[in-house]
């Protein structure tokens, strides 16, 4: 009885430290799974940083090589458009300016002609010769209205060139614009990328110190468990010691009663041999009895007869007796009366 309640005991302990272990093990494994969602989280937020990070730097260096390309596509061309249109002011003006000799020159032979056209006049009065002065004046005039008509389309050529250089300085004017306005817009775009950066940094500071507690807690779970698996361990030994001794005797223990169960099997089967024989013997004994009893109750039937037939003989010599005791009394009365003895 003693064992069996150490035992027991034992065992309701055992039951208790798994338990316990149990519930240690879930709190550890919840402990974990939180650890691992939160790395798991922290992964993603890194990646997500390092994506935003990879995208803007992209989206920078995609902006910063289209706007060069542009910016250098915009400015070769306003170059070679430059270029071009100061060759042709250059051919203008050089044309202009070999005009404008060739105006002074016709000019100055106007002014020759006319000299000579003044100095024939006041002179030399051959017709012929006047002719051909005024015949070389009138070719030397039309030189010099076609001179200034080729210098007032060189000067509108000079203005229309002008003009078409003012439109393409306005025009890069604009397109600078444009990317300056791009530009700020990308600023503002990066700003706010690195506002959500900043964002997301403070999340992983939050999910790190998070990670820290957590961390603590896990250590501090384990040392607990350590202590715990210590002492369990300590336990369990001593246990484990216990329930082999009380197994080792709980194992006599049961030998024992099976030596005392063989014994008692055998006297068992020995008693329940000896018990068919003796109820086999009894069965033969009842049968023999009820065979007597048979036998006796149709004796005692007979004895009854008899005995009927007796007490009706008794009855009769009960009443003959007494008839004769009454004439006994009467006889006695008589003689007792007659020789006055009374």
């Amino acid at each position: 009885m003693v064992v069996r309640v150490i035992f027991l005991d034992l065992k309701r302990k055992n039951s208790e430290y798994w338990t316990k272990l149990t519930e240690a093990l879930r709190v550890v494994d919840t402990a974990l799974n939180e650890k691992d969602a939160a790395l798991q989280r922290e992964q993603e937020i890194r990646e997500e940083i390092k994506n935003l990070i990879k995208k803007n730097n992209e989206t920078l260096e995609e902006y910063e090589a289209r706007k060069e390309k542009e910016i250098l596509l915009v400015t070769n061309e306003y170059e070679k458009k430059h270029r071009i249109l100061l060759e042709d002011l250059n051919r203008i003006q050089n044309e202009a300016k070999s005009k404008e000799l060739e105006i002074e020159e016709y000019k100055r032979k106007c002014i020759l002609l006319e000299q000579d056209i003044k100095r024939i006049e006041n002179g030399d009065k051959n017709v012929s010769r006047i002719l051909e002065l005024e015949r070389k004046m009138e070719s030397t005039f039309q030189s010099l209205v076609n001179s200034e008509k080729q210098n007032i389309q060189l000067a509108a050529e000079k203005l229309t060139i002008k003009n078409d250089i003012e439109h393409m300085a306005d025009l890069y004017e604009t397109n600078i614009k444009a990317k300056n306005t791009e530009i700020e817009s990308y600023k503002i775009k990066i700003s706010r990328l690195q506002v959500e950066l900043e964002d997301k940094r403070e999340e992983v500071t939050k999910v790190a110190e998070k990670m820290s507690v957590l961390n603590q807690q896990l250590n501090n779970i384990e040392t607990q468990l350590g202590s715990q698996r210590k002492n369990s361990e300590i336990l369990n030994e001593t246990y484990t010691k216990k329930i082999e001794d009380l197994s080792q005797a709980y194992q006599l223990k049961i030998n024992d009663l099976q030596a005392q169960m063989e014994n008692k099997n055998e006297m068992r089967d020995k008693w329940k041999r000896e018990t068919n024989i003796i109820v086999s013997n009894l069965e033969k004994l009842v049968g023999n009895l009820k065979d007597q009893i048979q036998t006796l109750k149709k004796e005692n039937k007979s004895i009854k007869e008899k005995c009927t037939k007796l007490t009706n003989k008794i009855n009769n010599y009960k009443k003959f007796i007494e008839l004769i005791s009454n004439d006994v009394s009467k006889l006695n009365t008589a003689v007792l009366e007659k020789y006055d003895l009374s």
